[in-house]
């Protein structure tokens, strides 16, 4: 099974801990791998939503980084209400 764009955007992201990454790197990342940009921010939002990442605008940029050890908000799937999707911690 093919690994997801959020959950490569998250393991590149959990590779870094702490360090602050730049939308744009993350959607140079997504388009490597045969994605568009705005999937890319999309997805991240989604994981910043959730806590499973950190998210901060500075001067009209987005950056984005992982932080060790934070909790991560289990969210409903669109095809079912009992179950969840979870990051891989």
């Amino acid at each position: 099974m093919a690994t997801s764009l959020q959950q490569r955007i998250f393991n590149f992201l959990k590779a870094r801990p702490m360090k602050k990454i730049n939308g744009g790197e993350l959607e140079e990342l997504a388009q490597s791998v045969g994605y568009k940009a705005s999937n890319s921010s999309r997805r991240c939002r989604e994981l910043a939503e959730r806590g499973a990442i950190k998210r901060e605008v500075i001067k009209g940029s987005v950056w984005y980084w992982y932080e060790p050890s934070m909790p991560v908000k289990q969210r409903e799937t669109p095809l079912t209400a009992t179950k969840t999707l979870t990051m891989a911690v």
